[in-house]
């Protein structure tokens, strides 16, 4: 069994994980690496990436900001062969996980062309790939249009 404990790295994180450990030693063994600061908190986690400017159509239409990314950057990459997954995080400045996670789902919708280097490309010749490459380009007329959303409570429910 492995712990993994999610927290902020706000006040009180060294007590916390001293209590996480207390606990788990009760019931498992902990291994180092199980052992993740992330965040606990009510707002929303970028990673070591700052936040997006705000909340756009194309983003929201696409899944967030770094999907809609990751997304463009197949559609339309440098080099014929594509990117290869890891290239494309450093180069988004995303994390490699949201980049993998991309990639391996549109694998599963076989909207994607791969080489034998692991250079992968949105595939316009599948019916999908064709779409998801116009959809790119038809909402990036949008590209500064922010979302219409009421005003959200702040607290409560």
């Amino acid at each position: 069994m492995h712990l993994k404990i999610e927290l902020s790295g706000g006040v009180g994180l060294d007590r916390l994980v001293a209590a996480a450990l207390k606990n788990a030693k009760r019931h498992s063994t902990v291994e180092p690496y199980s052992l993740y600061p992330t965040a606990l908190a009510m707002t929303p986690f970028y990673g070591h990436n700052e936040p997006p400017a705000g909340d756009f159509i194309p983003d929201w239409l696409l899944g967030g900001n770094r999907k809609r990314r990751v997304l463009a950057a197949l559609a339309a990459p440098p080099a014929p062969a594509g990117w290869k997954p890891s290239e494309l995080a450093t180069t988004l400045g995303c994390g490699r996980t949201t980049v993998f996670e991309t990639v391996r789902a549109l694998r599963s919708l076989h909207v994607v062309t791969e080489d034998g280097a692991g250079h992968v490309r949105l595939d316009p010749s599948t019916p999908l790939g064709d779409a998801l490459i116009e959809l790119l380009r038809v909402v990036d007329a949008f590209a500064d249009t922010a979302v219409d959303r009421p005003p959200r409570a702040r607290g409560g429910t």
